[in-house]
């Protein structure tokens, strides 16, 4: 399902020692409050964090550290026993554990 992102725009600010700008990472102020409610929101219905990170252009971990500190209790993926036969098999086979995940779409 996609959202309704919100376009804020990039904020940077100079650094003394260079005249690169340093790029603000805080994500709660990158975002805004409303944003990350309704992040929180979505989460909680059953939206998928990998997808909201996507649509929203933050990573996984920033909003799974997010949702952290907003005391959101995260959930683990599950996959059920024919997919988790399947990737014993190919790991067994030798696929690396990377390539597996790949494979499987578990990243």
């Amino acid at each position: 399902m996609l959202h309704s992102k919100v376009n804020l725009p990039e904020v940077t600010l100079g650094d003394a020692r260079s005249d690169q700008p340093i790029r603000i990472h805080a994500i709660d102020w990158r975002l805004g409050a409303e944003t990350v409610d309704k992040l929180i929101e979505w989460y909680k219905t059953g939206e998928i964090l990998i997808d909201l990170a996507e649509e929203h252009g933050v990573s996984k971990t920033a909003l799974a550290d997010l949702f952290r500190r907003h005391d959101v209790q995260l959930r683990r993926r599950a996959i059920d026993v024919l997919t988790a036969k399947n990737a014993e098999a190919l790991y067994a086979a030798g696929l690396s554990l990377a390539a597996l995940s790949e494979k499987m779409g578990l990243l």
